[in-house]
């Protein structure tokens, strides 16, 4: 399994210690991969703190700027293996995590399992306007539900299956994010299955500075940009053509529906009508930009240090 990071050394601590117990219980060789995307390679003294010798730990350096090479990087190193699990730096894996998706891997044998993930607010956080408008729940679904996508940050992949279709993650969406969804397409468009594990759960910490607007608003509008660029980049010119115009058809529906959903939350201090609203409009709006070739740098670099 693989867990990517970048100037998170805390977060990692803790995604470390909610794994690393649970390595011995899937009786099958298994290695913890640290995938480190900070170029100075920051990381790697907390994975030496967190491991003992003999661990089963692999600390991999990847200096290249972007989600994709990191992502990549991961795939490299774990050649040898049947399947490589994902988590992010910033979650924690509830216990049986492993387990669990290994065991619903063996008895299905689809391309991909994804499952839950549940946010964690600190403090009164959970009270703020912002969480109470739903924009980190994310839907749960009966074990064994067919996805079209997954997001990586709890995920399975059948890694026999990507090396039979060549497969990988794409290095121009490196900066820009949207990876995951196009994988996920490829995948199911090589006739790859996609199947959700609920008890495979893992907690992600909310950032106190996530509860703004402004983040909240551009996640909103770059999932649809990358919900877009995916969709259409396994269609053939002429159903690209015809998806395309579906979207502005589309957005002329929901976008006024959603803005009165959205207004009218405001209005009647209902922060989760206002929440499916600002969600209907951005992730919309953001799909036709981003059928227009419009991309936001979700991954890029400070110029500097701490910048």
């Amino acid at each position: 399994m693989a867990v990517l990071t970048y100037r998170r050394p805390e977060a990692l601590r803790l995604a470390m210690r909610s794994v690393l117990p649970q390595l011995a219980e899937i009786q099958l060789p298994a290695t913890l991969l640290v995938v480190d995307n900070e170029p100075t390679g920051s990381a790697r003294h907390v994975v030496a703190e967190e491991t003992v010798p003999g661990s089963a730990v692999r600390y991999v350096h990847e200096p290249r700027p972007g989600i994709s090479a990191a992502r990549n990087a991961a795939l490299r190193a774990a050649s040898d293996f049947d399947v490589l699990l994902f988590l992010d730096d910033d979650e924690t894996a509830e216990p049986g995590w492993l387990a669990e998706l290994v065991r619903f891997w063996r008895a299905h044998r689809p391309a991909a399992v994804t499952g839950p993930v549940e946010p964690i607010f600190t403090g009164s956080d959970s009270m703020s306007w912002m969480a109470r408008t739903g924009a980190f729940e994310r839907a749960r679904r009966p074990t064994g539900a067919r996805r079209e996508g997954f997001a990586t940050n709890n995920l399975l992949l059948d890694l026999s299956f990507l090396r039979q279709h060549q497969l990988g993650f794409a290095d121009e969406l490196g900066l820009i994010g949207g990876e995951d969804t196009l994988l996920s397409r490829q995948i199911v468009a090589c006739g790859g299955v996609i199947l959700w594990c609920d008890e495979a759960v893992v907690r992600e910490v909310v950032a106190r500075d996530r509860l703004s607007g402004r983040w909240v608003r551009r996640r909103a509008f770059r999932s649809g940009a990358s919900w877009a660029h995916a969709v259409l980049a396994v269609e053939p010119p002429v159903r690209r053509r015809q998806l395309v115009l579906r979207m502005w058809a589309r957005a002329a529906v929901r976008v006024p529906w959603g803005s009165v959903q959205w207004l009218a939350g405001h209005v009647l201090r209902r922060p989760r009508l206002a929440g499916i609203g600002r969600d209907t409009v951005l992730s919309v709006c953001g799909a036709v930009w981003g059928a227009r070739g419009g991309s936001l740098n979700e991954y890029g670099r400070p110029s500097r240090p701490g910048g």
